[in-house]
């Protein structure tokens, strides 16, 4: 479970999961 953790961070180099989810973010924020 040790290589999922470094998978799932941004730091392991490839923060394909995080970019969607901000520009989610950010679309929801402007909605409201």
């Amino acid at each position: 479970r040790g290589m999922q953790s470094v998978e799932d961070s941004p730091m392991s180099g490839e923060p394909n999961h995080d970019i969607p989810i901000l520009l989610e973010y950010i679309l929801n924020s402007f909605k409201k």
